[in-house]
């Protein structure tokens, strides 16, 4: 064979190389993820900040689950009672609204984020979480007071859906919390 049909055929060969590893690319781009089916697929988890008084700092979660149902619940710790009868809510998000929440998290490229995404300017800020569960993976990307874009509109994205429950749900808990736990000084 000549030389010129080597460099020929070298050349075909880097161009069909080069369209594979972007196929490649563009594929793995749009990987869907494959959301876990038992318990809840995302996990949306807040803790207050700046001086409060130590009752206030239960953790605020809202579970989202591949059926529908989210679940907005605390729980308790050393410092803070929360027994079984503490205030929860549970309610249904259409399968639309579901699938809306899965494509946030997707098209924020949820486990390229980094884990801690705080605002390092923020030192007494709200502390924030949302943990992502597949069948192959779990993460929690979060920290005080995150200022990630994309995090964000994960954060909102759930919100959006749960806003007025949320608001309601938070009234309760307190309440509950303060008739629970006594006074440090009773």
């Amino acid at each position: 064979m000549r030389l010129e049909g080597l460099i020929s055929l070298s050349k075909k060969y880097s161009y069909g190389f080069l369209l594979l590893c972007l196929l490649v690319v563009i594929s793995s781009c749009n990987k869907k993820l494959d959301f876990a089916d038992e318990g809840p697929f995302v996990v949306l988890t807040t803790y207050p900040g700046g001086e409060n008084y130590y009752v206030e700092f239960y953790p605020r979660h809202i579970a989202v689950h591949q059926d529908g149902k989210v679940r907005i619940y605390t729980e308790g710790s050393e410092e803070i009672i929360v027994e079984a009868d503490a205030p929860i809510v549970e309610i249904k998000l259409a399968e639309k609204e579901i699938e809306g929440i899965k494509e946030t998290i997707e098209n924020n490229r949820f486990f390229k984020l980094d884990k801690d995404v705080s605002d390092p300017g923020v030192m007494d800020g709200p502390m924030q979480y949302i943990t992502v569960h597949t069948k192959a993976e779990s993460k929690e990307v979060g920290g005080e007071w995150p200022i990630d874009e994309s995090f964000q509109a994960i954060r909102e994205e759930i919100l959006d859906y749960v806003g007025d429950e949320y608001d309601e749900w938070l009234d309760d808990i307190d309440t509950y919390i303060y008739d629970k736990n006594p006074s440090p000084t009773d």
